[in-house]
């Protein structure tokens, strides 16, 4: 055993070298975790983002749009996010699909006003 001395905790204490923390270990190594280990959104998280941002659109640009092409612009969004970007912590993803979604859909009335204006 071996003996600290603490003045802020009032006195000596004993311990055992055996019960200390590496700290020059990795955290991972530490906590028992292998470092490859990576956390990945559940399947029904996945599927609650798809159709959160589904049933978003349809209620903002519903009247826009068939509702095949809502599913399928909803979908790129989402992917976009959760495949080519690999997102692994996907709260903020509908609330960023969305985003898109508006700014496309901006761009595109936009570029639609200024041919009419032209013509």
């Amino acid at each position: 055993m071996a003996t600290w001395h603490n003045p802020g905790n009032a006195g000596n204490v004993a311990f055992d070298q055996k019960t200390l923390i590496d700290v020059s270990a990795p955290a991972s190594t530490r906590l028992g975790v292998p470092m490859e280990a990576t956390a990945a959104p559940s399947n029904e998280n996945v599927t609650a983002v798809y159709d959160r941002v589904v049933r978003e659109v349809r209620q903002s640009f519903g009247d826009r749009m068939e509702d095949d092409q809502v599913v399928r612009v909803a979908h790129e969004a989402v992917d976009d996010f959760l495949v080519r970007q690999s997102a692994r912590v996907i709260t903020f993803v509908p609330v960023l699909a969305m985003r898109r979604i508006r700014e496309s859909i901006d761009a595109t009335a936009t570029a639609d006003d200024s041919i009419a204006a032209s013509a």
